[in-house]
């Protein structure tokens, strides 16, 4: 990922943070996250398309959020698909004198990015452990499948898409969002198209035809 300090004026990167051995997580507490997420997914997509409840709801905290999509809203919706790409990021909270519980840190609907970065952390993650002599099937039970770069690819569901990546003026994640694009060219044969805007350029070039 690019450099913080630097991002203004260089393109210096650094390693993202990982660990080199996959973090010990309670399976049931896992297996509380999986077994939810359907549900949430479900809930905060019928909310997204509840414009009357969003408009209420936000608009003394959202003001200027709300009026770009009251005016979306107004000009109708062309778009004919929507695929809901979300994050989910939880923790898992213990005490001594207290059972480990499930605790959800945030969910994130715009900024869902790291997909690329997550699903590197798990190949090195399997393969460190092989390296280290762990049984096959101990690894295949401990490391849950995890590739959300086909996921959202194959979601799409038109190898000739042109895909719209909204992006920062100064974009700290970008090397994570070009494997994204790189692996969409592969699974499409280079036929999809991904295009890179900032919320600003989206202003001058973009129209809701």
């Amino acid at each position: 990922m690019i450099v913080d300090a630097d991002k203004k004026e260089h393109d210096f990167c650094q390693t993202a943070p990982f660990t080199l051995l996959p973090s010990p997580f309670p399976r049931h507490i896992f297996q509380q996250a999986v077994d939810v997420q359907q549900a949430t997914n479900l809930l905060y997509f019928r909310i997204s398309w509840d414009y009357e409840f969003l408009f209420e709801s936000n608009q003394e905290s959202l003001r200027h959020f709300v009026d770009i999509l009251r005016r979306v809203h107004e000009a109708g919706i062309k778009q004919p698909k929507t695929l809901l790409i979300q994050r989910a990021d939880y923790m898992c909270h213990g005490q001594r004198s207290d059972e480990f519980k499930l605790k959800q840190v945030e969910v994130n609907n715009i900024a869902a990015s790291m997909g690329w970065l997550s699903e590197m952390a798990s190949c090195l993650h399997r393969r460190v452990l092989q390296d280290l002599n762990v049984p096959d099937d101990i690894i295949a039970n401990a490391l849950p499948e995890n590739r959300p770069i086909d996921t959202v690819a194959e979601d799409i569901g038109d190898q000739s898409a042109l895909i719209l990546f909204v992006v920062e003026e100064v974009n700290q994640n970008q090397v994570d969002q070009r494997h994204v694009e790189y692996r969409i060219d592969e699974l499409s044969s280079r036929r999809a198209k991904c295009v890179r805007l900032t919320l600003t350029q989206c202003a001058k070039r973009c129209v809701v035809t």
